[in-house]
């Protein structure tokens, strides 16, 4: 039986390595991907299957991960880096129809994870992306106007599931544990919200953190932690040092009222509509 033939071949006398590890090779299209034409020069990738015939690797950018498939119109570009030398949660990191602009993405699977993770319909740009156990991200928007320059500036997502989420130009580092974030939006704020019981979910749906000095924390929480349909914008704060936070249906705009328990022993905050 004739063996199908790969999108793309490997220029494997073109190797990208640091420190004697090989990375990638150089890409070469065996057939038209949208305006690529056959021959055409790209970027790197470590395996033939990192590609398929309808998405591309621009320029320096690099895959670096045999578990790592660009599917579905998917461009890399701008030196973005996917997966350098880490092999993704022990299982399949899918990028669907989406566009990664001078990014890093990279993952620390400490769990052995095998499901297939996904990031679809999604834009990243500038940003430095870290997943960590069972990840997703569809319909997002994922964006900064600065590289970022250190660890401090990472997008941390654990065990987290954002759908049609924007996050732009966060101020401080993102990072969601546990959490299902759906229709989330952090516009020039910030938002760490994270708990130390492995059977402990947060949830935030249909929450908005807008403006510069906005920004919801959430520290150490044990308990049930749910927003929903909050809107935080305008140089407001929601803090919760440790307890729980079940907020619905709530606007909170301005600093009069903004909502703030920091550093108590008992951070309780729970306000129904």
């Amino acid at each position: 039986m004739e063996e199908l033939r790969k999108p793309i071949k490997l220029r494997r006398w073109e190797v990208k390595e640091t420190q004697g590890k090989i990375l990638g090779y150089r890409i070469e299209a065996t057939e038209y991907h949208k305006t690529i034409k056959p021959g055409t020069v790209g970027g790197f990738a470590i395996s033939e299957d990192n590609v398929d015939e309808t998405s591309w690797i621009f320029d320096d950018s690099l895959v670096s991960c045999k578990d790592v498939r660009l599917i579905n119109n998917t461009i890399i570009q701008d030196k973005t880096v996917i997966g350098e030398g880490v092999n993704f949660m022990d299982g399949v990191l899918v990028i669907s129809n989406s566009n990664l602009t001078n990014s890093y993405i990279d993952s620390n699977n400490r769990e052995g994870i095998t499901d297939i993770n996904f990031i679809k319909d999604t834009r990243i740009t500038k940003e430095h992306i870290h997943l960590y156990g069972r990840c997703s991200l569809v319909n997002c928007v994922i964006e900064r106007d600065l590289t970022p320059n250190d660890d401090a500036d990472m997008v941390i997502l654990y065990n987290s599931h954002l759908v049609d989420s924007v996050i732009i130009s966060p101020d401080y580092q993102v990072d969601l544990s546990e959490c299902l974030a759906d229709r989330l939006r952090i516009v020039g704020g910030s938002i760490n919200v994270t708990t130390r019981e492995s059977n402990c979910v947060v949830n935030l749906r249909d929450v908005s953190v807008i403006g510069k000095n906005s920004f919801i924390l959430g520290h150490e929480l044990k308990d049930i932690s749910l927003l929903k349909n909050v809107e935080v914008k305008n140089g407001c704060k929601i803090e919760v040092n440790q307890g729980s936070i079940h907020i619905e249906n709530k606007l909170f705009e301005g600093e009069r009222e903004s909502i703030e328990h920091e550093y108590e022993e008992s951070g309780n905050l729970i306000i129904m509509n």
